[in-house]
């Protein structure tokens, strides 16, 4: 069985590769693989020192905890407690400025929240900026 292995991004930026053996298929995360080849198996988590998901290069590679790594995040501005970086939004600005857009048209606010699916509650909120305030 020949396989082309070529790398793809997750939801979340990280470039993986599948493997096969037997024809079964294993996928991982290339920045694990590269750090492990030379390190060995850990537990921790591995972070990109200069916050790029895409450079796997071992030497921007290196072992953090959890808290460590979200800690790097923030101050690398890859993660936010605002806005589209906020690690559990859904919307991007772009969207926001959409949806503010779209609530002075003749859609109503059902059928834009369907749009973006989110709730009439949330684009509300956005239009009155009660969330998404600093844009």
């Amino acid at each position: 069985m020949n396989y082309l292995l070529s790398s793809r991004k997750d939801h979340r930026g990280y470039l993986y590769i599948n493997l096969y053996k037997d024809e079964e298929r294993f996928t991982r995360k290339i920045h694990r693989l590269v750090f492990e080849t030379f390190n060995g198996k850990i537990n921790k988590q591995i972070n990109h020192k200069d916050g790029n998901k895409e450079n796997n290069f071992i030497d921007n590679l290196e072992e953090m905890t959890q808290s460590e790594n979200i800690k790097h995040a923030y101050k690398m501005g890859l993660m936010s407690h605002v806005g589209e970086k906020h690690n559990r939004s859904k919307l991007t600005n772009e969207d926001i400025y959409e949806i503010r857009r779209l609530t002075e048209s003749d859609l109503n606010q059902k059928e834009i929240a369907k749009m973006f699916n989110i709730s009439q509650q949330t684009v509300s909120k956005i239009k009155n900026r009660r969330r998404w305030n600093h844009l």
